[in-house]
C-alpha cells in the first residue's frame, strides 16, 4: 500500500524534443523506484502515446505493475467495453467491485456490450475487469476520448484481474489501465504503453445497438478529429 500511494509531489525534469516530451523524476526514497511518462505525437495521424516507465533502482527485486491514471471533469460519461467472445458453456468475463461501489447506484448502467458509468455520482465508486478489447472512452459535451492499451491474455493482472479499470466521485472520473504483474530485477525496467484519441461530434451513448452502429460509422472530416475511421473493436 505505501508503494501503491506514494505522494508524487517532488520535482521533475521535462525535456523537449521535436514530436515529443519526457518527464522524469528522482528515485523514490520511499518506493527505489524511478518513473518516468513520455508523451509522443504520432507523425502520422493525430493521435498521441504514451509510454509510463518504472525503473526498479533497489538492490532488490521488486514485484511491480505500471498504473495509468486519466483524469476528467464530472459531467459526462464513462464506456467500458465488455468481451464478445464465444466460450460456449465457460465464462468469459468477470467484474471486479471496490468495497465502497454501489453497484445498485442510478448512474451504473450493466450491458452486455458496454458499462456506463454517469460521472455524477454522490459517493465514491470503481469497478475493474479484464479488457482483452483494449480500450476504454469518455464522453463529455459530444466529445469522445478514448484510451487504448494491451491487454494480456493469460498472464496475472492485479486487482483480481483487472487491466482496465474505472474511479468515479463528486470531483471527477478515472479511467485507468494497468500493465500486468511484473518482476523486476535491480536497474530493471517495465513500460506500459497508451494511445490517446479524441473525437469529436459523438452522441451520447443511450442505446447499445445504435451506438455501436454510430462508433462503426464514424468517417473523417464529419465527426472525428483523427485521420481515420473511429473503430472501436
Amino acid at each position: 500500500m505505501p508503494r501503491t500511494y506514494s505522494i508524487d509531489d517532488q520535482p521533475v525534469e521535462i525535456v523537449g524534443e521535436k514530436n515529443s516530451l519526457r518527464i522524469s523524476q528522482q528515485v523514490e526514497i520511499e518506493t527505489g523506484i524511478e518513473k518516468s511518462i513520455e508523451i509522443k505525437l504520432n507523425e502520422d495521424k493525430p493521435q498521441v502515446i504514451i509510454h509510463h516507465t518504472l525503473i526498479n533502482r533497489n538492490l532488490w527485486q521488486i514485484e511491480c505493475a505500471p498504473w495509468a491514471i486519466t483524469q476528467f471533469k464530472t459531467g459526462g460519461m464513462a464506456i467500458l467495453p465488455q468481451t464478445k467472445e464465444d466460450t460456449g458453456v465457460l465464462p468469459n468475463r468477470s467484474m471486479t467491485l471496490w468495497s465502497y461501489a454501489d453497484i445498485k447506484s442510478p448512474h451504473v448502467t450493466l450491458g452486455n456490450e458496454y458499462i456506463l458509468i454517469r460521472a455524477e455520482m454522490n459517493s465514491p465508486f470503481k469497478i475493474g475487469f479484464p479488457n482483452p478489447r483494449g480500450w476504454l472512452a469518455y464522453w463529455w459535451n459530444k466529445m469522445l476520448f478514448v484510451k487504448r492499451a494491451m491487454y494480456y491474455r493469460d498472464i496475472a493482472y492485479y486487482d483480481f484481474g483487472s487491466s482496465s479499470e474505472c474511479y468515479c466521485n463528486d470531483e471527477f472520473l478515472e479511467l485507468e489501465t494497468l500493465s500486468p504483474i511484473t518482476k523486476l530485477n535491480p536497474n530493471e525496467s517495465v513500460t506500459h504503453t497508451e494511445t490517446w484519441e479524441l473525437y469529436k461530434d459523438i452522441p451520447l451513448p443511450t442505446d447499445e445497438k445504435s451506438d455501436s452502429a454510430n462508433y462503426q460509422q464514424i468517417k473523417f472530416g464529419v465527426a472525428c478529429l483523427t485521420s481515420s475511421a473511429l473503430i472501436l473493436p
